[in-house]
């Protein structure tokens, strides 16, 4: 920011974005900033900024919403291009476009105006081409950006640059464009001489005769490919897991969202395996968090391997991984590759001295038998593999809809046996323990019950299934 406008990062924090902008500039953010909240679609617009000694500029912004379940309204994320030398060079062009002067008139003599000294100080290529797309004049910044000198593309078509990435449908929008409009903007990647394939951001514009037919075709543009590679850096810091490199909770919870959105026109559908990785907390506790994030990153690889080609891995979140798979037309090959799973991690892995056996414990779910949204399908795996946790290592669960009505009613005990705690009503009965031989008083034993102002009594196998439950009870009523 210091750069381009002058200011400094700790100056700007707190300010708001639109006292950089002119005044035409404010309402321009406004109106894409609204349209953004609205679509949730990226938006791309050109902003007028202010300099602090004054000057004005001209930038190209890509706008878009960070992933926040705090919803709309929340920020936006602006990444802008500094178009000020573009900018300056159209608003020539389109001076010049109205008084149909890209040329000097000596007699019945006409040569192109390219003033090679006004071009060559810009720092976005220029071109000019004949009416029949022959290249006539290219200035200094072409030749940098491209590889091409200046001899070796005159009186050549700009194809010579095309990357190949482009569709027939997207040469024939643009020459449409500039048949009814005169002009063309936008992003197109060509090839430099290299063979190098780089974006580059600019526009196309016709230039007539008085008599209204085409003389010359104008472009001007900038290699945009280190704005992409940031744009592409900050995305995969944003959707990706730092540790493993794998995505994060946010892009999968994007990617089963949008996979729901598609099956819902198709027939194949999605299974969502949650693993949870068994006994990491006690290695991680026990070696520390270096050793623990080596036994990830080791765990990630080998999971990514086992992972077939219709499916997505992404760390959720410590020793969690979900698995998203689509076009599952076959629950039995579910099986199949969970197994596959199991088989990568059992591998011993050697950390520090130690051989590891690396296991998990995993929930299923499926779409659409166990939901019918994004956010219903992954707590369906995830109480699927809360059950497969109680049964032990290694283990494997299906969602049914009695695991679910099974989880909330362990939750509901839970509060109510919190509540129960506070409000004194747990008892304890004293059960006499007697030798059977000699009749002889050995102890007492003592049997918690709880009076539920709902339920009645309540016997303990009904509210005491945790250690942590238990922990809590015992401590209050032994004094322990």
């Amino acid at each position: 920011m210091q750069t381009l406008l002058g200011h400094t990062v700790e100056s700007l924090q707190g300010t708001p974005f639109t006292r950089l902008l002119s005044d035409e500039g404010v309402d321009t953010f406004e109106q894409a900033r609204r349209a953004l909240e609205q679509t949730g679609l990226t938006q791309k617009i050109t902003l007028k900024l202010r300099h602090t000694d004054r000057h004005s500029v001209w930038v190209e912004a890509t706008m878009w919403q960070p992933g926040s379940d705090a919803g709309p309204g929340h920020g936006v994320v602006l990444t802008v291009h500094d178009v000020s030398q573009h900018r300056k060079y159209q608003l020539i062009i389109e001076e010049l476009h109205q008084r149909n002067s890209l040329r000097q008139q000596d007699g019945d003599y006409q040569q192109p105006v390219t003033s090679q000294t006004f071009l060559d100080q810009t720092s976005e290529a220029v071109v000019i081409a004949d009416a029949d797309g022959h290249i006539q004049s290219v200035n200094r910044s072409f030749c940098e950006i491209t590889g091409y000198t200046a001899r070796e593309v005159i009186g050549h078509n700009p194809s010579i640059l095309q990357s190949g990435i482009h569709t027939a449908h997207f040469y024939e929008a643009l020459w449409r464009s500039l048949s009814e409009k005169g002009r063309w903007k936008g992003e197109i990647w060509n090839r430099r001489k290299n063979g190098e394939v780089y974006p580059q951001l600019g526009s196309i514009s016709i230039v007539r005769n008085d008599d209204g037919s085409l003389r010359n075709y104008v472009a001007v543009f900038s290699d945009v490919s280190k704005a992409k590679e940031a744009e592409t850096n900050l995305f995969f810091a944003q959707n990706h897991d730092p540790l493993t490199g794998l995505p994060n909770r946010r892009y999968c919870l994007e990617k089963v969202g949008h996979a729901v959105m598609e099956r819902r026109r198709a027939v194949p559908g999605i299974a969502v395996v949650f693993l949870d990785i068994d006994r990491f907390k006690l290695l991680n506790d026990a070696r520390g968090h270096h050793t623990g994030d080596r036994f990830l990153q080791s765990v990630a690889q080998r999971l990514t391997g086992a992972c077939p080609k219709n499916g997505l891995l992404c760390r959720w979140g410590a020793d969690e991984f979900v698995m998203v798979l689509e076009q599952v037309t076959n629950r039995d090959g579910i099986a199949i590759i969970v197994q596959t799973l199991f088989n990568a991690l059992a591998k011993p892995l050697s950390l520090e001295g130690h051989e590891l056996i690396p296991s998990a414990c995993v929930g299923i779910s499926f779409y659409p038998e166990d939901a019918a949204d994004a956010q219903g399908l992954m707590q369906a795996a995830e109480t699927a593999l809360y059950r497969a946790k109680e049964r032990g290592p290694s283990s494997i669960e299906l969602f049914t809809p009695l695991l679910a009505e099974r989880l909330q009613r362990k939750f509901e005990v839970a509060s109510d046996l919190r509540r129960a705690i506070q409000n004194d009503e747990l008892t304890l009965n004293y059960q006499p323990q007697v030798d059977s031989r000699t009749k002889v008083l050995l102890g007492v034993e003592a049997l918690v019950r709880w009076q539920h102002p709902v339920n009645g009594l309540m016997l303990p196998a009904t509210f005491i299934p945790r250690p942590a439950s238990q922990a809590s009870i015992t401590g209050k009523y032994l004094g322990t």
